[in-house]
Protein backbone atom coordinates (compact mmCIF):
# COMPACT_ATOMS: atom_id res chain seq x y z
CA UNK A 1 0.00 0.00 0.00
CA UNK A 2 2.82 2.49 0.85
CA UNK A 3 4.49 1.34 -2.66
CA UNK A 4 1.46 2.77 -4.58
CA UNK A 5 0.74 5.90 -2.08
CA UNK A 6 4.48 6.92 -2.87
CA UNK A 7 4.10 6.44 -6.73
CA UNK A 8 0.54 7.98 -6.66
CA UNK A 9 2.48 11.36 -5.24
CA UNK A 10 5.59 11.70 -7.49
CA UNK A 11 2.80 11.20 -10.54
CA UNK A 12 0.87 14.31 -8.93
CA UNK A 13 3.98 16.55 -8.26
CA UNK A 14 5.18 15.66 -11.96
CA UNK A 15 1.46 16.78 -12.63
CA UNK A 16 1.99 19.91 -10.83
CA UNK A 17 5.22 20.87 -11.79
CA UNK A 18 4.00 20.10 -15.56
CA UNK A 19 1.73 22.45 -15.23
CA UNK A 20 3.77 25.35 -13.49
CA UNK A 21 6.65 25.46 -16.02
CA UNK A 22 3.95 25.22 -18.85
CA UNK A 23 2.24 28.27 -17.38
CA UNK A 24 5.36 29.99 -17.28
CA UNK A 25 6.62 29.38 -20.88
CA UNK A 26 3.29 30.54 -21.87
CA UNK A 27 3.50 34.02 -20.24
CA UNK A 28 7.30 34.34 -21.15
CA UNK A 29 6.89 33.72 -24.63
CA UNK A 30 3.42 34.72 -25.72
CA UNK A 31 3.82 38.16 -25.45
CA UNK A 32 7.05 38.71 -27.35
CA UNK A 33 7.59 35.70 -29.47
CA UNK A 34 8.39 36.98 -33.20
CA UNK A 35 7.09 33.84 -35.37
CA UNK A 36 9.68 32.51 -38.09
CA UNK A 37 6.95 30.63 -40.31
CA UNK A 38 4.91 27.96 -40.63
CA UNK A 39 7.03 25.42 -38.78
CA UNK A 40 8.11 27.28 -35.87
CA UNK A 41 8.88 25.16 -33.30
CA UNK A 42 8.41 27.83 -30.14
CA UNK A 43 4.59 28.12 -31.79
CA UNK A 44 4.80 24.29 -31.48
CA UNK A 45 5.86 23.99 -27.94
CA UNK A 46 3.40 27.16 -27.12
CA UNK A 47 0.16 24.67 -28.56
CA UNK A 48 1.50 21.65 -26.65
CA UNK A 49 1.58 24.17 -23.23
CA UNK A 50 -1.51 25.65 -23.69
CA UNK A 51 -3.10 22.14 -24.52
CA UNK A 52 -1.41 21.23 -21.07
CA UNK A 53 -2.99 23.81 -19.36
CA UNK A 54 -6.60 23.53 -20.46
CA UNK A 55 -6.80 19.84 -19.78
CA UNK A 56 -5.40 19.39 -16.62
CA UNK A 57 -6.25 22.49 -14.84
CA UNK A 58 -10.01 21.68 -14.50
CA UNK A 59 -8.52 18.00 -13.51
CA UNK A 60 -6.43 19.72 -10.99
CA UNK A 61 -9.45 21.73 -9.53
CA UNK A 62 -11.95 18.79 -9.34
CA UNK A 63 -8.80 16.53 -7.10
CA UNK A 64 -8.53 19.90 -5.01
CA UNK A 65 -12.88 19.86 -4.39
CA UNK A 66 -12.82 15.92 -4.03
CA UNK A 67 -9.84 16.00 -1.21
CA UNK A 68 -12.09 18.90 0.75
CA UNK A 69 -15.39 16.59 0.47
CA UNK A 70 -13.32 13.56 1.63
CA UNK A 71 -11.46 15.40 4.31
CA UNK A 72 -14.86 16.76 5.64
CA UNK A 73 -16.72 13.32 5.38
CA UNK A 74 -13.97 11.29 6.87
CA UNK A 75 -13.87 13.72 9.91
CA UNK A 76 -17.84 13.58 10.49
CA UNK A 77 -17.32 9.60 9.88
CA UNK A 78 -14.92 9.53 13.28
CA UNK A 79 -17.66 11.66 15.52
CA UNK A 80 -20.51 9.36 14.94
CA UNK A 81 -17.91 6.94 15.60
CA UNK A 82 -16.94 8.35 18.67
CA UNK A 83 -20.72 9.02 19.62
CA UNK A 84 -21.72 5.39 19.09
CA UNK A 85 -19.05 4.08 21.14
CA UNK A 86 -19.69 6.09 24.21
CA UNK A 87 -23.45 6.51 23.87
CA UNK A 88 -23.95 2.71 25.02
CA UNK A 89 -24.84 1.92 28.73
CA UNK A 90 -21.43 -0.22 29.17
CA UNK A 91 -19.64 2.56 28.03
CA UNK A 92 -21.20 5.51 30.11
CA UNK A 93 -20.71 2.91 33.05
CA UNK A 94 -24.20 2.52 33.87
CA UNK A 95 -24.37 -0.41 36.36
CA UNK A 96 -26.86 -3.47 35.23
CA UNK A 97 -28.36 -5.06 38.19
CA UNK A 98 -30.90 -8.39 37.33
Amino acid sequence: MKKYRICSLVVSSLLLLTLFFSMIFISEEMGHHDCSGENCPVCAVLEICINNVEKCGTVVIAAAVAAVIMITFSNVDNNYKEEIVFSSLTGKKVRLNN
